[in-house]
Formats: C-alpha cells, sequence, structure tokens
C-alpha cells in the first residue's frame, strides 16, 4: 500500500519539471489534481479554478524559496531508497578499481572526482551517494561518449556531474574547457531524463560542472540547477556560499528550456 510520501512522490516531480522547464504554473484536470496537503507545503503558491481545470501558479521570483521548501520536505519525510547503500558501494569499488587503468591526464581527472566524493559536503552538500560512474547514454554508440559522475540524495533527486582540468596559464583553453565541462553536463542530463521519463523513483535532475578541486569551481547550467543545489547547502549549512558564476551570460546555457520532460501533468 502506498503511503502520502509515496504518492507525493508524482506531484513533486510535475512540480520539478515545471522548474527544468521554466514554467511558472502547471494545470491539472479537476479529477487528477494533487490533494490540498501537498501544496500546503509551499507558501507561496497559488491556484485559480477553471470550469475544466485547477491552475497552480507562482512568481518566478518566488522560484527559490518553493525549491527549498521541496527539498526541506523531501530530505525530511521521505526514506533513502532500499538498495542505494548496495548500488553506491559496487559504483565506488568501480571508481577505485579504475585509477590504475588511467593514463597520467585521465588519472589527473580521476583525481578531481576522487577529491569530490571523499569531500562532498563541500562541493555538493546533500548528495551522499554515488548512483553511476562511467555512465554511457548508448552502450551500442561510443560517439555519444560517457559521463563522469551521477549522485543522489537517495531519495529521488540526482545530479549529473562533469569534471575538467583547466589550464589556468592558458585563458583561451581555460575558457573552452570551462565551456566544454557545462555542454557536457547538458547533454548528459538531458539523456539521462529522456531514458528515465517513466521511473517513479527519479523526482528531480540538475547538473554541475566543476574544474578545481581546492577553488572548488561550480558551473551551473541554469538558475534552476543552482537553486537546487543552493537549497541544499541552505538546509545542511544554513547559508548559500556557493560563488556567484564568473559569467552568468556564458555558463548559463539555454539548457532546459529543451523538450526533454520528466513528466507529464494528467491533462
Amino acid at each position: 500500500m502506498l503511503n502520502e510520501n509515496d504518492e507525493f512522490k508524482k506531484w513533486f516531480k510535475i512540480l520539478f519539471n515545471a522548474f527544468h522547464r521554466e514554467e511558472t504554473a502547471i494545470e491539472f484536470l479537476h479529477d487528477s489534481s494533487p490533494p490540498q496537503e501537498f501544496f500546503d507545503i509551499f507558501s507561496p503558491i497559488k491556484h485559480c479554478i477553471t470550469n475544466t481545470k485547477v491552475i497552480y501558479y507562482w512568481s518566478k521570483d518566488d522560484e527559490t524559496k518553493i525549491i527549498q521548501q521541496a527539498i526541506d520536505y523531501i530530505e525530511k519525510n521521505f526514506q533513502t531508497q532500499e538498495s542505494i547503500e548496495s548500488v553506491h558501494r559496487r559504483e565506488l569499488q568501480a571508481f577505485k578499481d579504475d585509477e590504475n587503468r588511467l593514463n597520467f591526464q585521465q588519472r589527473m581527472e580521476w583525481t578531481l572526482q576522487n577529491a569530490i566524493l571523499e569531500d562532498i559536503n563541500n562541493f555538493i552538500p546533500g548528495f551522499n551517494y554515488l548512483y553511476k560512474y562511467g555512465w554511457m547514454p548508448s552502450l551500442n554508440r561510443q560517439s555519444d561518449g560517457k559521463n563522469d559522475l551521477i549522485l543522489t540524495n537517495g531519495k529521488g533527486i540526482f545530479a549529473i556531474v562533469e569534471t575538467k582540468r583547466v589550464d589556468k596559464h592558458n585563458k583561451d583553453l581555460k575558457k573552452y574547457r570551462k565551456y566544454h565541462v557545462i555542454a557536457q553536463a547538458i547533454r548528459y542530463k538531458r539523456a539521462f531524463i529522456e531514458q528515465n521519463l517513466n521511473n517513479p523513483d527519479i523526482i528531480a535532475v540538475v547538473a554541475v560542472g566543476i574544474t578545481e578541486e581546492h577553488s572548488q569551481k561550480r558551473y551551473w547550467p541554469g538558475l534552476y540547477d543552482e537553486r537546487v543545489f543552493r537549497a541544499f547547502s541552505f538546509i545542511k549549512y544554513g547559508r548559500c556560499d556557493f560563488s556567484d558564476p564568473e559569467d552568468e551570460g556564458f555558463f548559463y546555457a539555454s539548457s532546459n528550456s529543451s523538450n526533454s520532460s520528466l513528466s507529464l501533468a494528467g491533462n
């Protein structure tokens, strides 16, 4: 028998999908609308009723608060998925085993990834489980590439993590690699979403690019992604101390307004 939080998963999925698509409203037919108890979680969300639909809407200015309220509820009320501990151990072992198989350049990037995994709360707090290492969107098409890390909070929110070493002394190469790490994060995020459209345990997917372990430089594909990561930081530390992007126009690529969708509302 489903408990309330199992039922809430699908509503959270629809809500986060709206954020992902840069929308500020979701609508439902009268007989498929979420219970009022769900929307009681979010103080800024309002609603209106038409002859056939219930429309829930919010201001873009309130999105940060709504995301924080959603994640706070999930963290406090959802149980950690049963298999995630064993998945984490398996993928972490695969990651450790890979160290001695890599060439010099690959090992430098592996070292950055290892620093992230060993100090997760300072890099991207809340995402404590390694869900996939070296995930390939297509086993049949090598050209689709291989993602670095997929992390999760164990309760339905997943982070696509791409890493790239940056040459500090070559400005053009530095800029290219920063752009490339975000482009990869966007591509793997889209692929992961598309492959998990109907997976009820995947509520939200965000992405981040990380280029240095010492200064912990993070680059977000979009404002939604950044707000989710900052919400986790605020919940854990009571503050959002991530540095601001160096160039929002450059690094906030139009990654979220794609046709990829985590879920469709019942309308």
